[in-house]
């Protein structure tokens, strides 16, 4: 297989070794983009009304689709706008590491983003979710990725570690799922 080189471009206060060291004002381009996509993906769910007709469609497509939402329309955007930002993170993933070896790179990175997802507070079941938790959640897998990193532990039980993460977070969101109807009708489950 081959690598692809990225060439090495200067810094604003010196030289860089890669573009994802290209700073504004301290904070990298790549937080940067995030921050903007971050914001602009929160006042599209928030502040528009295809925001809240995809959250509609996500929590209940049947029912948004009774209501006179066009479901099929806000799916092939959803899966667009998805496809869409997996391309910028996958440009990002590479100026950072300033070469690609498609058969290796990004390995098994579904899981980290599954489980970032899921343990930002993202139902499994669509329909709930928000954007900065979910930058919270993957903060988490990262620093939880460093951890195993720094201890030395092996990849075959990096991939356990992550799995039981997830495996943890998805029973958590299972067990809220069961106790707040619950709660929200005043019985008690104990």
């Amino acid at each position: 297989f081959f690598s692809i080189p990225l060439p090495l471009v200067s810094r604003i206060s010196g030289e860089s070794e890669s573009w994802a060291d290209i700073a504004w004002i301290a904070i990298p381009v790549s937080g940067l983009i995030l921050a903007t996509v971050a914001l602009a993906c929160w006042l599209f769910l928030n502040r528009t009304v295809w925001g809240r007709h995809l959250l509609a469609t996500g929590e209940n497509e049947r029912a948004a689709r009774y209501s006179g939402i066009n479901t099929s329309a806000l799916i092939v955007f959803a899966y667009v706008a998805c496809s869409s930002l997996a391309g910028l993170t996958g440009i990002l993933f590479t100026l950072e590491l300033n070469s690609v070896q498609p058969a290796s790179s990004g390995s098994f990175y579904e899981l980290y983003a599954i489980a970032a997802a899921v343990l930002g507070g993202c139902s499994l079941r669509g329909g709930r979710g928000a954007v900065f938790s979910v930058i919270a959640g993957a903060a988490v897998m990262r620093c939880l990725y460093k951890a195993i990193v720094v201890l030395g532990i092996s990849q075959m039980w990096e991939m356990v570690i992550i799995g039981t993460a997830l495996l943890m977070a998805v029973t958590i969101d299972e067990l809220f799922a069961r106790w707040l109807p619950d709660r929200r009708s005043g019985q008690s489950t104990a």
